[in-house]
C-alpha cells in the first residue's frame, strides 16, 4: 500500500485595501456558486473561478478607473507531498509508481526495493489575474468585460548553464478573453475553458491541470469565439453556447510533437490545422438548485478534423 500525506497552503495574496480599492455593493452570483468552470445563469461581466477562489461574501481588491471597474485577484499557494513511492505527477499528483523493485538514480546509486520515497514541494499553482468590468453596467446597451489569469505552472528552459528544476518557473497564460453582454447574449472571443468540458473536480493538489485530467476529464484552456446563451426557469438556470475554436489535439498520433530545443517551441501543423476547419462545440445545460448548492447537468458535441464525439 502507498501512502501519500499532502500539506497545502493557501493565502489569499490581494484582499482590499481602504486606501486604495473599493468594495463592491453588490455580490456576483459566480463567487457564491459551489461549481468551478462556468458562471451560473445570470451573472454579468467577466468572473474569476478556480480552486481557491475565496467564495461567499469575500472582499475584493477592486477600483474604478473612470468607467471601468478594474478588479485585481489571486491566490498563493504552497503545495507539498511526502509518499511512500514514486509519485507519477510529483506537482500534481497522478498514480503511484511501482515500488516492488530496486529503483537507479542518475547517479548510479541503486535505492532497496520498497524504499523509493518521494518529497515535493511546490508553488507553481499560484495564481494572479484582473477583470475589466463596467464601472456602472447598462440594463438596456452592451456591457464589454475582459480577463486576464496566469499561474507559473509554464515549461522549464533547460540549458547547459542552469538546472531547469532550480530555476525558471515560468508565468503561463491561463485565460485571456473580452467579452461582449446584452441581457441573455453573451459573446466570448480569446482564451476560455473549451464548450465541450468547461466542468472541473475540485482539489488544491490540481489547479496547473484539472483533477481527473488523465481519468477522462475532456478538459482544454482554447482560444475560440462562441456565443451563450442564459436565462432562469425559477430557481434553475438554463445556459445555451456554440463557438469555434483552435483545431488541435495535444495527441503526437494526430499532430507532430513541438521541436526539441526550438527557441519558439514549435511543431508541425496537426491534422485539425491542415483541415482548415476549426472546432465546434456545442453545449446545453440545465443548473438546479440541490439543497444548499447547486447542480449541472448538460450535454455536449463537438465535430471537427476525425469525426466528432
Amino acid at each position: 500500500m502507498v501512502k501519500v500525506w499532502r500539506v497545502g497552503l493557501l493565502v489569499v495574496a490581494l484582499a482590499p485595501l481602504a486606501a486604495f480599492g473599493q468594495a463592491s455593493g453588490a455580490q456576483s452570483t459566480a463567487d457564491n456558486d459551489a461549481s468551478v468552470g462556468e458562471q451560473p445563469a445570470g451573472s454579468t461581466g467577466a468572473q474569476p473561478n478556480y480552486p481557491g477562489l475565496p467564495r461567499g461574501q469575500a472582499p475584493k481588491l477592486e477600483t474604478d478607473i473612470g468607467p471601468v471597474k478594474v478588479r485585481f485577484y489571486g491566490t498563493i499557494l504552497f503545495n507539498s507531498s511526502i509518499s511512500t513511492s514514486e509519485v507519477i505527477g510529483q506537482e500534481v499528483p497522478l498514480w503511484a509508481g511501482n515500488n516492488s523493485g530496486a529503483v537507479t538514480y542518475p547517479d548510479g546509486s541503486v535505492g532497496h526495493a520498497g524504499n523509493d520515497h518521494d518529497l515535493v514541494f511546490t508553488m507553481r499553482q499560484s495564481i494572479l489575474g484582473f477583470t475589466l468590468n463596467p464601472a456602472k453596467p447598462s440594463d438596456t446597451g452592451w456591457n464589454p468585460s475582459a480577463l486576464v489569469e496566469i499561474d507559473f505552472f509554464g515549461s522549464r528552459t533547460a540549458d547547459t548553464f542552469s538546472p531547469e528544476n532550480r530555476v525558471f518557473n515560468e508565468p503561463r497564460l491561463r485565460l485571456a478573453y473580452m467579452q461582449l453582454e446584452h441581457r441573455k447574449l453573451k459573446f466570448v472571443f480569446g482564451q476560455d475553458k473549451m464548450i465541450l468540458a468547461p466542468l472541473d473536480p475540485v482539489s488544491f493538489s490540481h489547479v496547473g491541470v484539472p483533477l481527473g485530467a488523465s481519468a477522462g476529464d475532456l478538459w482544454g484552456w482554447f482560444p475560440q469565439a462562441r456565443v451563450d446563451w442564459s436565462t432562469t426557469m425559477g430557481k434553475t438556470g438554463l445556459l445555451m453556447q456554440f463557438g469555434v475554436l483552435r483545431p488541435q489535439f495535444g495527441d503526437t498520433r494526430l499532430e507532430a510533437a513541438p521541436t526539441s530545443g526550438s527557441i519558439f517551441d514549435l511543431g508541425s501543423s496537426g491534422l485539425g490545422e491542415r483541415s482548415s476547419q476549426p472546432f465546434y462545440q456545442g453545449r446545453i445545460a440545465i443548473s438546479p438548485p440541490i439543497r444548499k448548492t447547486t447542480a449541472t447537468f448538460g450535454k455536449e458535441t463537438c465535430r471537427g478534423r476525425g469525426g466528432h464525439h
